[in-house]
């Protein structure tokens, strides 16, 4: 049996506010998902917004 994972990533181009940069990566990650991905990856410090 094999398993799959279906994978996302995701590129942005964040700029100086905090709270579009957010949005921004709320929005891409439900297009993802609506997609089929099963995980994300994000930039680098993208946790820290």
């Amino acid at each position: 049996m094999k398993n799959k994972l279906s994978v996302g990533c995701i590129q942005l181009n964040s700029k100086s506010s905090i709270i579009k940069n957010l949005e921004n990566t709320i929005y891409f990650s439900n297009l993802a998902i609506n997609k089929g991905a099963e995980f994300l990856f994000t930039p680098e410090v993208s946790n820290i917004i």
